[in-house]
């Protein structure tokens, strides 16, 4: 499996945080750190699958987790240097000559002879007592490992999340990827459309394109007539009619990184105000766009492209941020906002979204996946800058 982890960048954060060793275990970390997803760690969030990546100032990864969770690991073997199962498994070897290279991968995973019974005893065998110091990503491991090793334990998740902010080229392509299945799904679904037709069948049609071209439904938010300006719709029975805006705040998973894009359709030829609000809208988009480059502090382009949209004829917009960085979560740093600090890098992914709701008229939205490059920016997103005509 292709790293997914910028292994030398997490290592200076631990440098220069004076960490002897970074875990993960919060699943979506987790995944950042190893390219492996358990199932009940994702499925159960209330339990807390005891699931745990381990880096050592070596640049050493240890993937510690329950046999019965492995067997994902054997399907697909996670990046990392080695893999310690504790606790059994209920399945029975049966006849080792009809094994697939799976099931050897597994057998030697989970059901080899003095696998250790817990998690504080697979964590034995990698020394880590004599670390002077220990950053976990969740608080109640946190306690745990403190009380059981009486050391210094900080919160791992800044680091971690600090890392994460810079994407690695592995990550990247899933990214990519996610955006061009949405595309297509997104298209799929709008040429769809028909007076009549509810948003609950519109949903269905996009969320059967995204599976069809490798993605998992993650976000379907298409809101018709004045459910387009509820910010998290569920499409349900309104009947699209002649003259509504439609709303496609939409994405999918892929390979457990996400996508969120949004376009917005007019049934028809659209009246003045939907045109004027539509172009105010984009002017703030294009205007945002146009001042992206490293360098620039976040916050800045949130008010470049807040200034455009009223000064092209939207003065009541109203937004706490057009935009909000993405990866493995929908929402990760930096935000597109007033109060954010951060300052635009190469390397950086987010989603920029200029957009409007009124009760009634629905909303006008336009939202694009922007990737910091050296010298200006990438956008994933290809559908054109365009206020849709549907339902011809």
């Amino acid at each position: 499996m292709e790293r997914l982890l910028n292994k030398q960048r997490i290592l200076n954060i631990m440098q220069s945080n004076d960490v002897d060793v970074l875990m993960a275990t919060i699943p979506e970390n987790v995944l950042y750190a190893s390219g492996f997803r358990s199932l009940s760690q994702w499925l159960i969030r209330g339990r807390k699958t005891p699931v745990v990546v381990v880096l050592n100032t070596n640049g050493d990864l240890t993937l510690v987790a329950p046999a019965g969770e492995l067997d994902r690991a054997a399907c697909n073997p996670p990046a990392v240097d080695r893999i310690i199962a504790f606790d059994t498994v209920t399945i029975e070897p049966g006849h080792e000559a009809i094994w697939l290279s799976e099931d050897r991968r597994y057998a030697e995973i989970a059901l080899s002879a003095g696998r250790p019974a817990g998690l504080w005893e697979a964590l034995s065998m990698l020394d880590l007592q004599n670390a002077s110091c220990v950053a976990i990503d969740d608080p109640d491991l946190a306690a745990a490992y403190r009380e059981h090793y009486s050391t210094n334990v900080i919160d791992g998740r800044p680091f971690w999340q600090e890392s994460r902010l810079i994407k690695t080229p592995a990550e990247l392509v899933r990214m990519r990827r996610a955006v061009e299945i949405t595309e297509h799904a997104l298209q799929h679904s709008m040429a769809a459309v028909r007076v009549g037709m509810s948003e609950r069948e519109l949903g269905a049609i996009f969320e059967a394109a995204l599976l069809e071209a490798g993605g998992q439904p993650y976000l379907t938010v298409i809101g018709g007539g004045t459910f387009g300006a509820y910010p998290n719709h569920v499409p349900g029975d309104y009947r699209i009619k002649a003259g509504d805006l439609i709303r496609w705040d939409v994405g999918c998973e892929y390979n457990g990184y996400v996508a969120d894009i949004a376009r917005t359709a007019c049934v028809g030829d659209p009246n003045e105000l939907q045109s004027r609000r539509w172009q105010a809208v984009l002017a703030g988009q294009v205007a945002a766009l146009e001042a992206i480059q490293p360098g620039v502090p976040a916050s800045e382009i949130y008010r470049i492209g807040m200034d455009a949209a009223r000064n092209a004829g939207l003065p009541e917009i109203k937004r706490k941020h057009i935009g909000h960085g993405i990866g493995i979560d929908m929402y990760e740093p930096p935000s597109i906002s007033p109060h954010e600090t951060l300052i635009l890098q190469p390397g950086m992914v987010f989603e920029l979204e200029v957009l409007f709701y009124e009760f009634g008229f629905g909303s006008t939205q336009v939202e694009d996946t922007i990737h910091i490059t050296p010298d200006g920016y990438e956008c994933f997103t290809t559908l054109p800058h365009e206020l849709f005509i549907v339902g011809n």
